[in-house]
């Protein structure tokens, strides 16, 4: 173990030694056998505890020799050593990408991108036409007290609400049911008016409802428009000339 610690950490000649090159060369390939000679005992043993970067810095140090021929049998297995190293780090890269499009979601979302222009935004908005024709998804019956000097509490109403509901079985397809400050309200999904009514009905006549309280559909209210400082002889045609 003492060994191995020594090995890693010897530092690598330093490139910038490269003023003199001539007089230098054999200094660095001497240094490089020096650092290389424990490797050449066993190298499978002494290099398979190396991590990645140890094993370039050595493989580095094969390539500071200018004399071929001077390359030991030693020094070939170390490369090869390495090259089982490239291959199998390969064959990793291959398998992870294997795995990661195993695992990646089959459907592909597009990621919108911010329209260029304020015409592309325009024609991208929503309009309060497109709007209005999206049909209602819920119906809604509100539950008042019937008595404004003595109202009955919402939270007594919603009680008394449940039970008429639970007892009725009618199925009205109830999303929901609320409080307010002095009413219940309640959301149904049901496209049949018929089981809306019936619902209301139910309600309205429980004995345990005894009128203190009273179940309806509240009603859109038309539009009016007041128009003021005009004379009442004028009629539209006139009003409009004005």
């Amino acid at each position: 173990m003492t060994r191995t610690k020594n090995k890693r950490s010897a530092s690598l000649p330093s490139d910038s030694d490269n003023e003199f090159p001539k007089s230098k060369s054999k200094k660095t390939e001497s240094y490089a056998e020096e650092l290389l000679e424990p490797y050449l005992d066993d190298p499978e043993d002494s290099l398979s505890g190396l991590s990645l970067n140890e094993y370039l810095d050595i493989n580095d140090l094969l390539f500071r020799f200018k004399d071929k021929k001077r390359k030991s049998c030693e020094l070939s297995n170390i490369e090869s050593n390495l090259n089982k190293l490239g291959g199998n780090i390969d064959v990793m890269k291959n398998e992870l990408s294997k795995i990661s499009k195993a695992i990646s979601p089959t459907a592909s979302f597009k990621i919108q991108s911010h329209p260029a222009t304020y015409a592309q935004a325009a024609s991208l908005a929503p309009t309060a036409k497109n709007e209005a024709k999206l049909p209602s998804q819920t119906k809604t019956i509100v539950i008042r007290s019937t008595s404004d000097a003595n109202p009955v509490n919402p939270t007594i109403m919603d009680n008394k609400v449940k039970k008429i509901i639970s007892e009725s079985k009618i199925k009205a397809k109830i999303v929901n049911i609320k409080t307010t400050k002095s009413s219940v309200i309640i959301n149904s999904a049901d496209e049949n008016n018929e089981n809306i009514e019936n619902l209301i009905k139910s309600i309205n006549n429980h004995s345990m409802n005894n009128n203190s309280f009273k179940a309806y559909t509240p009603r859109k209210l038309d539009p009016t428009i007041v128009i003021k400082g005009v004379s009442i002889d004028n009629n539209i045609t006139t009003i409009i000339s004005q």
